[in-house]
């Protein structure tokens, strides 16, 4: 055996393995003990719940969303349910506990990384290059330690990523790759709707190598697309606002042309002046969003210098433009941060096996670990969460005290449903929230009139603060049972 060829493979197969033991490493703790319910994040106990119940019925069987507002079809909440499939399949075959998340990511990732070297080969010295480059994008390597979707949606991209490479490496068109890849591109396109932009790869590909079948992919694109619209529309609970922004859309016609022209150059100075605050803020002053917006720049330049000569940098360089352009105009700039992780990710990768010149990766790596200054010292996105004892015996009482009234109602999904008020007074501690039995739903509220009258509520069960506003409220009227009271909260069941 050539250990010259296998060991290219190797490093890529343990780059996950390796980028989540820095990050371990950087903060002083083991893999084991990481514990998901101590996390900050709180859209992973929704996920992780949705799984559960997934794992454990077919699908939730209470409703997760914001203020009682059920989507068309099943209970998933504002998220489509395919973002979460590969970790919903590792539960089905593994099972499903609190490790299961990271340990899952780092499976997935480094099964991406093997079909990406297998298809690629790369040398040593760009397995190498690829190694160093994601290791120090440390904000991605967190996300792998953690409970949030952006691990399921890389590993996707990553194959399709394969896909797309495999396609560029053959002299003569692949019917086989052509396939694999727009298979995995609905499935991106099904995760998160703007994934189809990477649909411009195989357009390029196409149209350097079989510019008939571009008739099959532009149906093909259209049909993804719709499809997405309609999971988005009937299988995802709705936000408590809009998150794609249409209004300077509507004010072309509701205020005239030269009004909405006006407006819309008004939107791109904030939206390119927020950009440029928050690049020199993440590169001179350290900070996390602005660190993630400086990387994800540095890449975009270096596209454009490169697209005169390399045409395949066209293809990048758009897909990083209407990437760019959706987070001003359609999106939020600093939630949006979050979601060029991924394109990141993907063209670290791209640069490892396919740059020619030797100093951009290393300019690009210390570009990268400037910006990351600012993730160091930035508890809420860079510490991960570590056991907590006390936590722990909390849920296990209010695990073992809710399962004791709680049944499974197969016909009104709404009985299987807690609701958890924006405050009782103070914040509740939402992470208590994990005690719930699995296929247990989470609905969020932020409706004032409901404290007022709980009756108004589809839930059957509520949250509280012990001793705050509605709490005292529930204890007057006398008329609900509790459930459970454990870490300082009480779980009534507001109807029989």
């Amino acid at each position: 055996m050539d250990i010259e060829l296998i060991l290219p493979h190797v490093v890529m197969a343990i780059i996950p393995i390796v980028s989540a033991l820095v990050v371990c490493l950087l903060q002083d703790i083991w893999i084991g003990d990481v514990y998901l319910p101590a996390s900050k994040w709180n859209d992973e106990i929704y996920i992780y719940k949705i799984i559960e119940g997934t794992v454990q019925y077919g699908h939730p069987m209470g409703y997760f969303g914001y203020n009682e507002v059920a989507p068309n079809y099943l209970t998933y909440g504002p998220w489509s349910p395919f973002i979460m499939w590969p970790q919903i399949i590792w539960g089905v075959i593994v099972g499903w506990n609190y490790q299961s998340p990271l340990i899952c990511n780092i499976v997935l990732l480094c099964i991406a990384f093997v079909v990406l070297s297998f298809l690629i080969r790369p040398n040593l010295y760009q397995t190498i290059i690829c190694c160093v480059l994601l290791m120090s994008f440390t904000i991605m390597s967190r996300y792998i330690l953690s409970g949030m979707s952006e691990t399921n949606c890389l590993f996707s991209v990553l194959l399709l990523g394969a896909g797309v490479f495999a396609l560029y490496k053959k002299e003569k068109f692949s019917n086989g790759w052509y396939i694999y890849t727009n298979v995995i591109l609905a499935l991106c396109t099904l995760m998160r709707g703007y994934y189809i932009v990477f649909s411009l790869f195989i357009f390029y590909y196409l149209w350097k190598n079989d510019k008939k079948k571009l008739y099959v992919q532009i149906p093909l694109v259209i049909l993804f697309i719709a499809s997405y619209i309609w999971v988005s529309k009937n299988l995802c609970a709705p936000y408590l606002s809009p998150i794609i922004k249409t209004d300077w859309i509507t004010t072309f016609y509701e205020d005239g042309i030269i009004t909405g022209f006006k407006n819309f150059i008004l939107i791109t100075y904030r939206g390119v002046s927020t950009l440029v605050r928050y690049c020199l803020n993440g590169f001179f002053s350290g900070d996390t969003i602005g660190g993630c917006y400086t990387i994800y720049w540095t890449i975009g330049i270096w596209f454009f210098v490169r697209c005169f000569k390399e045409p395949i940098y066209r293809s990048w360089l758009i897909i990083w433009i209407v990437i760019q352009a959706s987070m001003i105009y359609l999106y939020d700039i600093k939630v949006g941060s979050r979601h060029i992780l991924v394109f990141i990710y993907l063209a670290l990768v791209f640069i490892s096996f396919y740059e020619k010149n030797r100093v951009v990766p290393i300019v690009i790596c210390t570009i990268i670990l400037l910006a990351n200054r600012g993730l160091y010292a930035d508890d809420y996105y860079w510490k991960l969460p570590r056991y907590n004892e006390n936590l722990e015996k909390e849920l296990e009482i209010g695990d073992e005290q809710i399962k004791e009234s709680f049944c499974i109602n197969k016909d009104n999904y709404w009985d299987n449903t807690i609701y958890y008020p924006a405050k009782d007074g103070s914040a509740i501690d939402w992470r208590l929230l994990y005690a719930i039995p699995s296929g247990m739903g989470i609905e969020y509220g932020t409706k004032e009139d409901v404290k007022e009258d709980l009756s108004r509520l589809k839930s059957k069960y509520i949250i509280t603060n012990n001793g705050e506003q509605i709490d005292n409220s529930i204890k007057e009227q006398n008329t609900m049972s509790l459930v459970a009271e454990y870490g300082g909260v009480h779980i009534w069941n507001i109807r029989e």
